[in-house]
């Protein structure tokens, strides 16, 4: 399992697009997750368990990853947009 690294740029599967800000340890499960907040909405960050931000789901019956990294050249070009 990849783990998400500050400023990395994702894409979820329905469309958006979110910023990492870094990955957090839930004290009362011990599970890492990842600390992240939309493009669009950046004063509102979010927590999500590493393991779901990394899972493989299913949607018209194709099989894709929950968020996806945006490559690096994309990722910078939509940063300096915003």
């Amino acid at each position: 399992m990849r783990i998400p690294k500050y400023n990395e740029v994702y894409r979820h599967y329905k469309g958006g697009v979110y910023v990492v800000h870094g990955v957090s340890i839930d004290r009362a499960t011990m599970r890492r997750q990842v600390i992240y907040s939309r493009l669009t909405h950046k004063s509102v960050w979010w927590s999500r368990d590493l393991a779901e931000w990394s899972a493989i789901i299913v949607r018209n019956n194709k099989k894709m990853l929950r968020f996806s990294k945006v490559p690096e050249k994309e990722a910078y070009r939509i940063l300096s947009i915003h």
